[in-house]
C-alpha cells in the first residue's frame, strides 16, 4: 500500500480518521426536549431553525453518529424513545445507544 502523502514517514495510515462530532450536552438535551411535542418525519433545518448553520450541521452529524437518524435524516425509533423519556430513563437510553465504530472505541475506553 502506498503511504498517504500526509502520513508520517513510513506510515500507511491516512491522517483522516472518523472524528466523533461534538455537540454541547445542553444543546442536545434542548433539542430532545423540543421533540416532546412530536418527532417530525425528517430532521432538517426547519426543525433546527433556532440553531446556527454550524450547530445544525454538528447536531445532525452527532445524531447520525448515535444512529438516532439515518443517512436521509429520518428519525429512528431510538430518537422517538429518547425524546419521550424523562431524565433518568433518558440517561439509561443514551448509555445503551449503538455508536459508529470510531465512537465505540472512545466510549469503551471511558471508565464510569
Amino acid at each position: 500500500m502506498t503511504p498517504h502523502p500526509m502520513a508520517a514517514s513510513g506510515s500507511t495510515e491516512s491522517p483522516h480518521r472518523a472524528i466523533p462530532p461534538y455537540v454541547p450536552y445542553r444543546t442536545f438535551v434542548t433539542f430532545l426536549d423540543s421533540l416532546k411535542v412530536g418527532v417530525p418525519s425528517h430532521i432538517d433545518k426547519s426543525v433546527l431553525k433556532s440553531m446556527s448553520g454550524g450547530v445544525r450541521a454538528w447536531l445532525k452529524a452527532a445524531l447520525r453518529a448515535m444512529r438516532l437518524i439515518d443517512a436521509a435524516s429520518v428519525p429512528q425509533d431510538s430518537l422517538h424513545r429518547l425524546a419521550a423519556a424523562e431524565s433518568d430513563l433518558r440517561k439509561r437510553l443514551l448509555k445503551g445507544l449503538k455508536w459508529f465504530a470510531g465512537f465505540e472505541r472512545l466510549m469503551s475506553a471511558r471508565k464510569d
